[in-house]
């Protein structure tokens, strides 16, 4: 098989983004993520051939448009969380100087809060 025989791009399993796809030098096909660094490498026979028949199928494409959507919701969840943690540690960090009752309860509202985040979007992970 050549470089023509398979798509010229393939969402990464991790992030999403559309990674390039090279051949490698025992022409078998390989795509890395420049966004993640997540490298995949084809190697066994069936499965160079089963990645070949994505070449121009609608389902590359659906994968393509669902990804896209679905990666920028996790993105946004993503740092919605990373922002509540950042928060959370600033306030534990003033805990120990202050002794606040309303700092304390602030920590708890943000905890709650956090892990409401992290179960939804790990259970939108799941379910996607």
């Amino acid at each position: 098989m050549s470089k023509s025989d398979y798509p010229k791009e393939f969402p990464c399993p991790v992030c999403g983004d559309m990674c390039r796809v090279g051949i490698s030098k025992k022409e078998k096909p390989y795509y890395v993520c420049t966004e993640c660094g997540v490298q995949v490498f084809i190697r066994a026979q069936d499965g160079v051939r089963r990645f070949a028949a994505f070449k121009g199928s609608d389902l590359l494409k659906a994968i393509k448009s669902k990804n896209a959507a679905i990666y920028s919701e996790f993105y946004l969840m993503g740092e919605e969380i990373e922002i509540k943690k950042a928060e959370l540690n600033k306030l534990k960090d003033k805990l120990p100087l202050l002794g606040d009752e309303k700092i304390e309860n602030k920590i708890n509202e943000l905890k709650i809060n956090l892990e409401k985040l992290e179960t939804e979007y790990f259970q939108q992970l799941i379910n996607n």
